[in-house]
């Protein structure tokens, strides 16, 4: 049985979280060249300004049988956190 997990990401994620964005989203960035919109164009700057706006937390699921993991910026208040909004 495979065991998953969800834990608050830490400083020491961040890079990893920046590495696994910027892979997500390479194709798509490659197909459209939108440099300014796309987060596969954001620099690890951007992730830790995320990461450090007192209303959002950032999780890191992992899942022990592939050893893959994703990350994701949520508000605490539960509210959307779309690129839109914030």
């Amino acid at each position: 049985m495979a065991t998953v997990s969800l834990k608050a990401a830490t400083r020491e994620d961040l890079q990893t979280i920046w590495e696994m964005q910027i892979k997500a989203f390479s194709d798509l960035l490659d197909k459209y060249q939108d440099y300014d919109m796309s987060p596969g164009a954001e620099g690890l700057e951007k992730i830790i300004a995320r990461y450090e706006q007192p209303w959002l937390s950032s999780l890191v699921l992992g899942h022990d049988t592939t050893r893959s993991r994703e990350s994701s910026f949520v508000r605490k208040d539960g509210l959307s956190s779309d690129r839109k909004n914030g």
